[in-house]
């Protein structure tokens, strides 16, 4: 029922409210309601307990309640479908590291389910979404963050820098892998002139030359009279063919190489 107003009619004496017998039957008929609500509450009776409308309480997967201890031979395939936090101490079955807790996901019917799992040891993340039987099939995929998002993609990274040899490399994820090396100052050229180089470069691994490009920014240090760097290629994994073309003055140059290419 809607919430019954008592009319306590005008100050100080109350004239025109309610007499007292309209005003308790209001209170009777809204504590009525009420306590019929609260008979149809029900506590929930175990960590499991998935009965609709039940009260969640601390202890029992309400707030402040602790995580379901599964065993050893447990497996994440076969949890209950139940929205819950479990924690798996020492291996089990199907889980993405050996100590973790999964906190669980899932639709009233059980037919939607969506994992995410954390290390108890380490910063390791990872999630998964099956439907009802389809859980054993579905693999883990990581969760990144700022820890694992810059790591070696070929140990599970997204993206990394480092440098070999004076050289940067920058790798991803999808198998791009980029090569900046700075080959420094020519030297004096002569006017007019066109130059050849053979440079090499540290193994960083690349995969195949087939998929190589190389480029130069030539910098003069002088006059900027330069046409370039016209010839710029990879004659192998490890060698820069490079030509610097001079314009009419005699100068230095200063050199960046820049390689391109596949690392898987």
């Amino acid at each position: 029922m809607a919430r019954q107003e008592i009319i306590l009619g005008t100050p100080p004496q109350g004239l025109g409210g309610d007499p007292p017998r309209t005003a308790s039957m209001k209170i009777n008929a809204m504590m009525a309601e009420l306590y019929a609500a609260i008979g149809e509450l029900v506590k929930v009776d175990s960590a499991t307990d998935t009965n609709p409308d039940r009260l969640v309480t601390p202890g029992w997967m309400g707030l402040g309640a602790s995580p379901i201890v599964m065993t050893n031979s447990a497996s994440a395939d076969t949890l209950p479908a139940i929205n819950a936090r479990f924690v798996f101490g020492n291996g089990g079955g199907n889980l993405p590291d050996s100590y973790v807790y999964i906190d669980q996901f899932t639709s009233g019917s059980g037919t939607w389910t969506r994992q995410l799992a954390y290390s108890i040891n380490s910063d390791g993340m990872w999630e998964r979404f099956f439907v009802s039987g389809s859980a054993a099939g579905k693999a883990w995929v990581p969760v990144y963050n700022g820890v694992n998002a810059l790591v070696d993609p070929a140990s599970g990274g997204l993206m990394s820098y480092t440098t070999i040899g004076g050289a940067n490399i920058f790798k991803y994820a999808n198998g791009l892998m980029v090569v900046m090396q700075p080959w420094g100052l020519s030297g004096i050229l002569p006017a007019n002139s066109t130059n050849y180089y053979n440079v090499t470069i540290p193994s960083v691994g690349f995969i195949t030359t087939n998929y190589l490009f190389a480029s130069a920014n030539v910098v003069p240090q002088s006059a900027f009279n330069l046409p370039g760097a016209p010839e710029c290629m990879m004659t192998s994994l490890t060698n820069f063919r490079l030509c610097i073309r001079l314009g009419p003055v005699a100068q230095d140059t200063y050199t960046t190489l820049k390689i391109e290419g596949r690392w898987k």
